[in-house]
């Protein structure tokens, strides 16, 4: 048993003329050659362990086979610390934090516009229904005024006034509004006026206020943000008549801004 187990380190073998087996030597030792070439293993008169060879190649085989791959998983640690890092680094990606927008008055696209039709709103008591050419290639924009109170259809025809252009369009009793023209209100609200702009101020030029530049806002954005609430409070005439904000007057053309009749400490709206 002892001899048949050594001889499966044998990796080729081969059979003399008088039939026995002659063993190579490649580093194995004498002993075992000897055992496996002694007549004890295979007699003269007796065909060759053929059983023996195979096993032996099969041996040689198995030897020279490639390790199995592991198909075992990573350990849970592992992937719980891949994952963290990975989070880690979605962190320190986000983007900062942006500023808070200064909401002021330069947020308003206040334009200088002129009534080219008016009439009266079929459905409602106190508004006109006007048409107001501010320079856009769409041509006039369609706006309702609540001032049946304190102006007749006349009154409106070719006059020039400020209009609050960044505002959304939306229905007045079924009128289609885009925009606001602006006024001076008393503190009772008994009188409301006009806010005209200078003379020689061109069609479509915005009106500006000194220390308060920049780029309106969108429309959505005075709604979603309600700007109006944050910036009408400071828009009043000052003891002159004089429209301005925080004090500071709105101009266009080479002069300032005036409530008509110079009406004084007035809310503009």
């Amino acid at each position: 048993m002892i001899v048949r187990k050594a001889c499966l380190f044998i990796l080729a073998a081969s059979v003399s003329t008088a039939g026995a087996f002659v063993v190579p030597s490649f580093g194995v030792s004498e002993g075992l050659r000897t055992a496996c070439s002694s007549p004890s293993a295979s007699s003269p008169s007796s065909p060759p362990d053929r059983f023996l060879v195979s096993v032996a190649m099969g041996a040689e085989a198995d030897a020279g086979a490639a390790p199995e791959k592991s198909d075992a998983s990573p350990p849970a640690e592992a992937k719980a610390e891949e994952a963290g890092e990975n989070k880690e680094a979605t962190k320190k990606k986000a983007p900062p934090p942006q500023a808070d927008v200064v909401i002021d008055v330069s947020k308003l696209d206040i334009r200088v516009g002129v009534i080219t039709k008016a009439w009266e709103h079929e459905e409602a008591d106190k508004l006109f229904c006007e048409e107001i050419d501010l320079g856009e290639e769409g041509g006039p924009r369609q706006i309702a005024s609540g001032l049946k109170a304190h102006y007749g259809v006349d009154d409106l025809m070719g006059r020039k006034v400020l209009v609050l252009a960044n505002l959304k369009k939306r229905k007045l009793v079924g009128f289609p509004s885009h925009g606001m023209v602006m006024c001076a209100v008393n503190e009772d609200g008994s009188k409301v006026v006009f806010v005209n702009p200078p003379e020689d101020a061109e069609i479509g030029e915005r009106v500006m206020v000194d220390g308060f530049d920049g780029e309106p806002a969108t429309e959505n954005q005075i709604l979603k943000k309600k700007m109006l609430d944050k910036i009408f409070p400071d828009l009043k005439t000052d003891e002159d008549g004089v429209a301005t904000y925080k004090g500071v007057p709105m101009t266009a053309g080479s002069g300032k801004c005036m409530a008509q009749d110079g009406l004084a400490n007035a809310e503009i709206s």
